[in-house]
């Protein structure tokens, strides 16, 4: 009974049907394969030629940037070779793109750094600012050249940010972007750049923004710098030495704390000497809330030494760092491939453009030939 179910099912239509389905399917699929063997080719061209395309395009976004800073050079013969080299290494060594490399190479050289060796050096310094400070390469170099300093001082100035930012409620990109409104008149008035990042940091610790207390620094040192007729009224009277003199031989700290002992914290007068609002915000601001924290933060620009390179090392040992490290190495290879794709190209091109007139006028001809041949083949099947 069982043997003769088996056989009735196994002839039964659905089977049948099932059977001639499968056969179809697999005569399908075996086109489809076939159709796959003759496509994986093209298909294969196709994704190389988009990959080639893609390094090619890298590789002249690299040429083009490097171009640009070749205008800024005197002695491009040697500088260039190294430049070229060094923007391929610092992208394998701290991850990113050689053509940002190269962006920032443009950034240091144009804000003074004397040739290629030298903005390595800088470059070097703000690769490790920007990975322990979490911003980009150019906004590292932004803000270690704005201060103004000689290129040396790269990494005291490296440390001196990082300290600034991780104790004031700002950004290594907030402060690199706004610290240069005041850093000339900082320099004038004997400031160290120390205590013009110390007074700043300390200033957004109670919830001032970053430009804010750049705008209030920058207003405090004017009115100190030039004082007004009624200032200087008002310093004579209450025996106060309240010039530049005095505060580069106090500092900006010693000078503050000087003024609020020899005027009693009195508000009509720090209003006379101050006289505009972002001015004497700032200065009670620093001799008030935030005068601990200034005190802090410049105990801390005391031992600022080592500061990015301890942050650097730590974000170099985790996993996300290494991807980018590792991407920045395919980046720096994906250049040599894309200088072979275009060498090898070039000729192409080269040719294309001395001919295209000759071109065009060839494929013009073809394209009206067709066109008349299509028109009298339509003249002939309309009698028909």
């Amino acid at each position: 009974m069982d043997v003769a179910n088996l056989d009735i099912r196994a002839n039964s239509s659905s089977v049948k049907t099932a059977s001639a389905n499968l056969a179809t399917f697999g005569s399908k699929a075996g086109l489809a394969s076939k159709a796959m063997r003759v496509l994986a080719p093209v298909m294969a061209a196709a994704l190389s030629a988009k990959i080639f395309t893609g390094l090619a395009s890298q590789a002249n976004q690299f040429s083009s940037a490097l171009a640009e800073v070749s205008t800024l050079l005197n002695d491009t013969a040697k500088d260039m070779p190294l430049l070229t080299q060094n923007a391929k290494l610092l992208a394998a060594q701290f991850g990113g793109q050689p053509t940002d490399q190269v962006k920032a190479f443009y950034q240091a050289i144009s804000a003074g750094a004397g040739g290629a060796e030298e903005a390595t050096k800088l470059l070097t310094a703000a690769n490790k600012l920007a990975i322990g400070g979490v911003t980009d390469v150019t906004t590292a170099v932004d803000g270690l050249t704005t201060i103004g300093l000689e290129t040396s001082d790269a990494t005291r100035v490296s440390d001196a940010l990082f300290v600034a930012m991780k104790a004031g409620k700002t950004t290594v990109g907030e402060l690199s972007g706004g610290v240069g409104k005041v850093a000339a008149l900082a320099s004038t008035a004997g400031l160290s750049f120390e205590e013009m990042l110390g007074s700043v940091s300390a200033l957004t610790t109670g919830g001032i923004a970053t430009n804010e207390a750049v705008t209030g620094l920058k207003a405090a040192l004017t009115n100190i710098l030039k004082p007004s007729s009624d200032a200087a009224k008002t310093a004579e009277a209450l025996g106060l030495e309240f010039d530049m003199q005095s505060l580069q031989a106090k500092g900006l700290q010693g000078f503050l704390k000087d003024l609020v002992t020899q005027t009693g914290g009195n508000q009509s007068a720090m209003l006379k000497l101050f006289g505009s609002t972002e001015a004497l915000n700032t200065v009670f601001a620093l001799t008030g809330g935030s005068a601990e924290a200034f005190d802090d933060v410049m105990v801390n620009m005391g031992t600022s030494l080592g500061q990015t390179e301890t942050a650097f090392n730590k974000v170099a040992n985790t996993m996300s760092h290494q991807i980018e490290v590792l991407k920045g190495k395919f980046a720096a290879t994906g250049i040599e491939l894309g200088n072979f794709v275009v060498a090898a190209t070039q000729p192409v091109v080269q040719h294309l453009n001395e001919n295209f007139d000759a071109y065009k006028t060839y494929f013009i001809n073809i394209s009206k030939a067709f066109t008349d041949a299509a028109s009298g083949i339509i003249k002939i099947w309309k009698p028909l």
